[in-house]
């Protein structure tokens, strides 16, 4: 699991998925975008 920033309060955790067939790169899954609170439990 990985983590972007792009603001103060700017957050997304992501991760690579498993290869997409006939497309070519990462596979990239997006899985929470938001504040800090994407770190509280659902």
């Amino acid at each position: 699991m990985f983590e972007l920033r792009w603001a103060k309060d700017g957050r997304a955790l992501w991760e690579y998925g498993s290869p997409v067939p006939s497309h070519d790169g990462p596979h990239v899954r997006w899985l929470r975008i938001g504040t800090h609170d994407i770190y509280k439990s659902r």
